[in-house]
């Protein structure tokens, strides 16, 4: 509202018209190694890299999340420290619904699109 900046993001667009893709991404444990790895294309583009959020009130860093072809690798400390945010991404499916998944598929998610026909 004030103009102040809320988050840098980054983001890795895939080519639309293949169903896979392979990319060649940095290894974060290795910064001199690339792995290769295919993803499916859900979409025009998915979180990779650095994500910075913003105090709106002081302008300092709040928190940052690296992203992997939109897979959540780390957040800094201060991300961590809260309790229910670190609460979300630490719950894990069981394998159950895993498997269930696997069989059935996953559910389309319609989107709205604002169109009035």
């Amino acid at each position: 509202m004030n103009g102040t900046l809320l988050r840098e993001e980054n983001w890795r667009a895939l080519n639309p018209d293949k169903l896979y893709d392979t990319l060649t991404v940095e290894d974060i444990d290795h910064l001199d190694k690339y792995k290769t790895v295919i993803v499916k294309n859900e979409g025009v583009a998915i979180k990779d890299g650095e994500w910075k959020y913003y105090d709106p009130m002081t302008g300092m860093i709040a928190r940052t999340e690296v992203y992997t072809l939109g897979k959540l690798e780390r957040r800094s400390a201060a991300q961590k420290s809260s309790g229910a945010d670190s609460a979300k991404t630490t719950v894990t499916k069981p394998k159950e619904v895993l498997d269930f998944e696997k069989k059935t598929g996953k559910k389309k998610v319609k989107v709205q699109t604002g169109s009035t026909y």
